[in-house]
């Protein structure tokens, strides 16, 4: 197992799964960026609050527009049948916040990532983008709890190098993702003082398109 596993990253076929690394770490900024819904008590009765989102300001009659940006770093142990490798993502959204009386807001939200993973020992290379759509639905509830729905789509670019018995293979292809996620808390307390518990649920669908490498002559893909 040792011996093929170096030769899989010799010939760096190994470093396929770093394709969906990219996506599902587009997807993860995209389900933090948002924010999470939060609950407060006001005159003896819970209200849905901004404080769990984006930086936002008002726009309109209990209409918020919001910003969010961030960047993030995952490492990728090696395991049996993979190469190790990092992943480095950003993005951009931005999107709106609709309130629909005191305990229920829904929000759009659109955006672009872009991000790059580089296999151990420079074995090679992929460098993703695209943009993405969503939207999501908050609520308040009982005395402290808050929950939320979101769903996004987001397009996908790739480009790919990958170093090969002294040649450099190369290749484009797309892809695209579905995901989805639920959170929900349930506070107790006051002020600044809030426990209870928290959960959350995420789904990432991912496909990427066949493709044909090219420079590395026999050891092309």
């Amino acid at each position: 197992p040792v011996a093929r596993n170096d030769m899989l990253e010799t010939t760096g076929y190994s470093f396929l799964p770093a394709f969906g690394a990219v996506g599902f770490e587009f997807g993860q900024n995209i389900t933090k960026g948002i924010g999470r819904p939060v609950a407060q008590t006001q005159n003896g009765s819970v209200t849905l609050s901004t404080m769990g989102g984006p930086t936002s300001w008002k726009i309109g009659n209990d209409t918020y527009a919001f910003v969010s940006a961030g960047a993030q770093k995952a490492n990728y142990d090696r395991t049996t049948n993979a190469i190790g490798y990092d992943v480095k993502s950003h993005y951009m959204m931005l999107g709106g916040e609709k309130f629909v009386g005191n305990q229920v807001s829904v929000g759009l939200f659109g955006g672009y990532s872009d991000g790059t993973s580089d296999a151990d020992q420079s074995r090679g290379s992929i460098d993703g983008s695209g943009g993405f759509v969503g939207g999501f639905v908050r609520t308040a509830f009982g005395n402290g709890g808050a929950a939320q729905f979101m769903i996004g789509y987001q397009d996908l670019s790739y480009d790919m190098s990958r170093n090969v018995m002294g040649s450099t293979a190369r290749a484009s292809t797309d892809g695209h993702q579905v995901f989805g996620a639920i959170d929900a808390e349930y506070m107790f307390g006051q002020d600044r003082l809030r426990f209870g518990p928290t959960g959350s649920l995420e789904m990432y669908h991912l496909s990427v398109d066949g493709f044909d490498e090219t420079g590395a002559g026999a050891w092309n893909l």
